[in-house]
């Protein structure tokens, strides 16, 4: 990368030489060295404004001619006081006299308001909803404890209040949670954290311990223990790694084995990854559990060219300016990206020989809330050209209000409709209308009811004459779904929901006499919370039948599914790298979600010459969901339809159709099961955004959660804190802000905006250096726009690196982040990562040339006598993903 300066050290041209030629980046500047002007690659003009004291005030940039036009206010102090969308009102900030956030206004007038201690922490919350959360302090300012708001099953501060104990050093030793539940932390020597135990009375302990290497990467996590909700006995769960000198993840082993089973067995067994990296930190090569050889390569700014494994070739293109231009497959197909000027994607073509079979269009409003998606598709065999359009509404808050759904022609399976909702003041649904526009019936009429922690209680619909009643423990885990119907109202169904000590969901069980025989389900995790094991069963005539019981096992690289498979003892179902398993399912990706390979029931199983095995490849839309897959020779076999939260409205595969939600079948129609229909007539695991479906529960897997698209809500409490200034973001249950046609949530923590979403996704879930270094140099627009512009940097310089103290506030959250396992996220850890990303790309772009002097006057500050953070207390507190170990970010803290 090639920078030119003027005079005054600001960066005028920035040009990176790619495998096609120059990129190239303009900036121009004001009297006083803001940037005023900048131009990328791809000919997008923005133009900024600035107040007397250089305060960004406005924002421009032409989409298709039109100005879209962002401000902001602030105040004498330099707090920021308004935020005006292009479209709509504005958003509006007040403060104390300490300059501390006091009240948030929405453009829908919804308020929010915040308190605090005599030492600048935040101590209560009153939402939008009026209901108020309490924080309490020690001496030293650390938070001990969190009180949720009272609810009419819980209304004294014991079971809705969590505490933390601290050591003398300030680390988290023990953590108590409102249903009794406790955690606690042994250190070593070194103050790392060596012994994690998890426990809850009459149900057992969850101890993992954590072995380091000189470097304190955590080379061996062991878990040890289940809790008695599960059934499936006692596991011993571990997990090693081995890092280059480098601190890059070359090797990965998992090992597990079973003591005394209440349940189906699992049995021993292991898998196994290796890797192998470039200079630049990128996986050139790795072995997976099938033993294959997946070998990648990259180009110049460090994207993904080329994936290459035995089962198929992925080769990607890109712009100039860092958006993804092509995607093409080894059977045929290809998939091409188009963008407005805000880089949010227009249109995206899947084409088999140059024509397209599946298309899709977008269109946004000036705020980049989609207002249109137009589908029109003709592949699949004796299927006809159709076109599906979905118009959306949303209100000043940017929250989805509306979806209006056509066919052309019409389908005689979905009837075009209307879907109105209604949020509250934190964003939770409170009514459901979807009516039939051919002949304006209304199909569903639903009322919904929460508890004053957010927590839905019960969705009433007049039309079918069905309730579902929903139940939760003190922590804020669903523990039952009931579902009544009839006049008077008499139980249809019931299943009961089982945590463990970690707050992980480890059992279904569906209630006698369970008339629809639902299956009993229970989870096994690994020492990183991943869902590895999944066992399933079946009921028949009232009661289970433990001898038909079928477990599935499930392989990560990272939090991604990468393999399914079987517990097996044919020594011939075995590979190199997969032992005591037989390998079902394999997930291929490069930077998208490219392929599923399926071995069949008569194979061994896992091997890439099975002769057995099924290859389909990936259509993804703009959230990265698989709306179609094609074969081996590149012929659409696969189509699926799902509504704007992710519920599938018609699934069309192996020449079949299915459309449960209208099918008018009281066992099939989610609106009378009180369950989503999560299609699987593809056979593969992938569903919304890229989770995992459980069709038996009608959940998504989310990694830290599960997700119900039903009701678009998880069933579990968000650890993450939210954003102050972004009240929808405390609502600890709601799915995607609320707008989930623009927000995705890929770890099942916090929503993040989508436009982008094909790698900022993809960045989240990485939580090895190469990983990231890799994703990082795929959003080299950003990388520019942040870190290569003068201003960017200067601005960097001086407020980033120099806020030592604010970093020091950011650490300690991420340590009780870390220390409680994730279960109390003040937000350190999200500001964190961002600073750290921002830090790394800074000094990336070779800050030292564009900011002369500014950049040894920040150093100096960073690195006085006393610095306040450091990378060994960033590693004491077990930042999981260990953003600090990259050479660049370790300039950061020397």
């Amino acid at each position: 990368m090639r920078a030119t300066c003027a005079a005054t050290n600001q960066v005028e041209e920035t040009t990176q030489i790619l495998d096609d030629g120059p990129a190239v980046w303009f900036n121009t500047y004001t009297p006083s060295d803001q940037v005023e002007t900048s131009l990328d690659p791809a000919a997008v003009v923005k133009s900024f404004e600035y107040d007397l004291r250089n305060r960004q005030t406005k924002s421009t940039v032409l989409v298709n001619g039109v100005a879209e036009v962002s401000e902001q206010g602030f105040d004498g102090n330099g707090n920021r006081t308004s935020v005006r969308p292009p479209k709509g009102n504005a958003w509006t900030y007040e403060y104390d006299e300490a300059n501390r956030l006091q009240r948030v206004e929405s453009p829908e007038g919804y308020e929010t308001h915040y308190k605090y201690s005599l030492d600048d922490v935040l101590t209560e919350v009153t939402d939008a909803n009026q209901h108020v959360s309490v924080r309490t302090q020690d001496a030293l300012g650390r938070t001990k404890t969190y009180t949720y708001p009272a609810t009419e099953q819980c209304s004294a501060p014991d079971c809705r209040t969590q505490t933390l104990l601290y050591d003398g050093e300030g680390q988290v030793r023990s953590l108590t949670q409102p249903n009794g539940a406790t955690r606690s932390t042994e250190l070593d020597a070194l103050n790392r954290i060596s012994t994690e135990t998890a426990s809850q009375p009459g149900q057992g302990s969850l101890v993992q311990t954590q072995i380091y290497d000189a470097n304190n990467n955590a080379r061996q996590l062991t878990l040890v223990g289940e809790s008695s909700q599960s059934g499936v006995g006692t596991l011993h769960r571990v997990i090693n790694r081995t890092f280059d000198a480098r601190d890059r993840l070359t090797n990965e082993k998992i090992q597990f084995s079973q003591g005394v089973s209440l349940a189906p067995t699992l049995g021993d067994f292991s898998s196994e990854l290796d890797f192998d990296v470039d200079p630049e930190g990128n996986r050139i090569r790795h072995r997976d559990a099938t033993d294959a050889l997946i070998t990648s390569s990259f180009d110049a700014a460090n994207r993904p060219q080329v994936a290459q494994a035995p089962d198929g070739t992925s080769t990607l293109s890109w712009n100039p300016d860092g958006t993804l231009k092509t995607l093409t497959h080894s059977n045929g197909t290809q998939t091409r990206y188009g963008y407005d000027e805000a880089k949010r994607i227009k249109l995206i073509e899947h084409l088999r020989g140059g024509a397209a079979f599946l298309n899709l269009s977008y269109e946004y409003d000036a705020n980049g809330n989609r207002e249109e998606e137009r589908r029109i598709e003709s592949g699949l065999p004796g299927q006809g050209s159709r076109a599906i359009v979905s118009s959306y509404g949303l209100d000043d808050d940017d929250r989805l209000t509306d979806v209006t759904v056509t066919h052309t022609p019409a389908d005689p399976q979905v009837p075009d409709t209307r879907t109105v909702w209604t949020p509250d003041g934190v964003g939770n649904r409170r009514s459901e209308t979807v009516t039939n526009l051919s002949n304006s019936q209304v199909l569903n009429q639903k009322i919904y009811d929460y508890n004053a922690r957010d927590q839905l209680t019960e969705v009433a619909d007049s039309v079918t004459g069905t309730t579902v009643r929903f139940g939760y423990d003190a922590n804020g885990n669903r523990t039952s779904r009931e579902v009544w119907r009839g006049a008077p109202l008499s139980l249809a169904s019931r299943i009961e929901y089982r945590f463990d000590a970690r707050d992980r969901l480890v059992r279904a069980d569906p209630a006698p006499p369970n008339p629809i025989n639902a299956p009993t389900v229970q989870f096994v995790y690994d020492a990183e919370d991943r869902k590895f094991a999944r066992i399933e069963t079946p009921w028949l005539n009232g009661a289970p039948v433990p001898a038909n019981a079928k477990a599935t096992v499930q392989l990560y690289d990272g939090d991604q599914l990468i393999h399914e498979a079987q517990p097996s003892t044919e020594p011939a179902s075995n590979t190199p790298n997969a032992q005591g398993l037989k390998l079902t399912d394999t997930y291929r990706r490069s930077a998208m979600m490219d392929r599923h390979v399926a071995f069949g029931p008569q194979g061994t199983g896992g091997g890439t010459s099975n002769p057995e095995s099924t290859i389909r490849f990936y259509q993804l839309d703009a959230l990265g969901t698989p709306i179609g897959m094609s074969d081996e020779f590149g012929a659409a076999v696969v189509s699926t339809m799902l509504d704007a939260w992710g519920n599938p409205v018609q699934q069309t595969a192996e020449g079949q159709s299915s459309a449960p939600v209208h099918s008018g079948n009281q066992s099939q129609d989610p609106n009378q099961t009180g369950q989503a229909a999560l299609l699987s007539n593809d056979q593969q695991a992938i569903g919304f955004t890229g989770y995992q479906k459980d069709e038996a529960l009608g959940l998504y897997y989310a990694n830290a959660r599960f997700y119900d698209p039903l009701v678009g809500a998880f069933g579990a409490t968000d650890p993450w804190a939210g954003d102050p200034s972004r009240p929808v973001t405390l609502n600890k249950f709601l799915y995607a802000n609320g707008n989930p046609v623009v927000f995705v949530d890929p770890d099942g923590r916090r929503g993040r905006d989508s436009f982008g979403a094909d790698l900022a996704l993809y960045r989240s879930q990485m939580d090895r250096p190469e990983d990231i270094a890799r994703v990082d140099s795929m959003i080299q627009r950003n990388t520019l726009e942040q870190a290569g512009r003068a201003d960017a940097i200067q601005s960097f310089a001086t407020e980033t690196l120099a806020s030592a103290w604010e970093l020091g506030k950011d650490v300690h959250s991420a340590q009780i982040s870390h220390q409680t396992f994730g279960l109390v996220d003040t937000g350190g850890h999200e500001r964190l990562e961002d600073r750290s990303f921002a830090a790394y790309r800074f000094l990336a772009n070779d800050p030292i040339d564009a900011i002369g002097s500014n950049w040894r006057v920040a150093r100096r500050k960073l690195t006085s006598p006393q610095p306040l953070v450091t990378t060994g207390q960033l590693k004491k507190s077990g930042w999981a993903l260990g953003l600090m170990l990259h050479p660049a970010r370790r300039a950061l803290f020397p």
